[in-house]
C-alpha cells in the first residue's frame, strides 16, 4: 500500500464575541459539522481569551490546506448567517 503524507498547516480567524456562541452551536454542535465536513480539527479559545486589543475569540484551524479552507469557509458562512 503506498504511502501517503499531507503536512498539517494552521490558520487563525478570529469572530467577535458577540456571535461566538452562534458559531458554536448547541453543546458545540456546529463545530462537530465544520469537522466532520472539512475534516480539519476546529478549537476556540476559551471564554474571556481574546485577541490582542478586541473582544473577538481565536479560532484555530489545522489540517490539509483543503481542509482549512473548506473550514473557513463554513465558519464564514455562519458568522454570515448570524450577524
Amino acid at each position: 500500500m503506498p504511502y501517503v503524507s499531507f503536512q498539517v498547516e494552521r490558520a487563525e480567524i478570529e469572530i467577535n464575541e458577540n456571535i461566538i456562541g452562534a458559531v458554536i452551536g448547541p453543546s458545540g454542535r456546529h463545530v462537530v459539522d465544520i469537522q466532520q465536513y472539512s475534516g480539519a480539527r476546529v478549537q476556540i479559545s476559551k471564554k474571556g481569551t481574546f485577541s490582542p486589543g478586541t473582544r473577538n475569540r481565536i479560532v484555530s484551524i489545522a489540517g490539509s490546506q483543503e481542509a482549512i479552507a473548506t473550514a473557513r469557509y463554513s465558519k464564514e458562512l455562519l458568522k454570515w448567517f448570524f450577524r
